[in-house]
């Protein structure tokens, strides 16, 4: 949980889509979650496959979010957000 983004896991191969949908109405949408397995401090670590992991990591994006955030800049990221899906 992080108190400045705000996690979003978009369902299939949609994520750049939603990403490029965001940016283009000035919502800056980013990739934050890196997986412990992934870091190089365990790079050699012995461990099973992870697939939910894995298909996890290619769909988690996050986007903006903190305490001083305005009315008006929340409605613009819950409108992207929402003309994407509908």
């Amino acid at each position: 949980v992080s108190p400045f983004i705000y996690s979003l896991r978009v369902p299939g191969a949609r994520r750049e889509a939603l990403i490029e949908h965001l940016s283009a109405r000035g919502v800056d949408a980013g990739i934050h979650f890196v997986p412990v397995h992934r870091h190089t401090q365990f790079a050699g670590a012995r461990r099973t496959p992870m697939p939910v992991t894995e298909r996890a990591v290619e769909q988690v994006l996050t986007l903006p979010l903190h305490s001083r955030m305005t009315e008006r800049a929340q409605d613009r990221v819950i409108e992207a957000v929402w003309t994407f899906f509908s």
